[in-house]
């Protein structure tokens, strides 16, 4: 992905992110369900490079989301980048049900955007 263009979408979204990153697990479940396709594609792209270490997560922030027992959750629907686009290109109700099961852990997944 091109720096720039995400530099752009990381800028327009901040907000959306922001809200994850600091709310608890009730509060990113409805802020998921009540969010634009744009918001949800946004948050499948950062997942997507998360779990492909081009956005590098700290070790005490990797092991509490092994511990959540998310990140084979993680690693099987945004690892490859054929499931990342079908994700990516499905309809919105599919990537609710699929991001309302990682509101735990939004507040370590986005870490790395927000405490740098």
């Amino acid at each position: 992905m091109d720096k720039v263009y995400f530099r752009q979408v990381l800028i327009r979204d901040k907000d959306f992110l922001y809200q994850l990153y600091k709310g608890n697990k009730l509060q990113n479940r409805n802020k998921i369900s009540g969010a634009s396709n744009l918001h949800l594609n946004t948050l499948c792209q950062i997942l997507h490079l998360i779990v492909n270490n081009v956005i590098k997560v700290d070790h005490e922030s990797g092991e509490k989301i092994k511990s959540a027992k998310r990140l084979p959750f993680l690693k099987h629907n945004f690892k490859s980048h054929h499931k990342f686009t079908e994700i990516y290109d499905s309809p919105q109700e599919n990537k609710v049900k699929i991001l309302r099961q990682l509101s735990s852990v939004y507040c370590f997944l986005l870490e790395p955007l927000f405490e740098r």
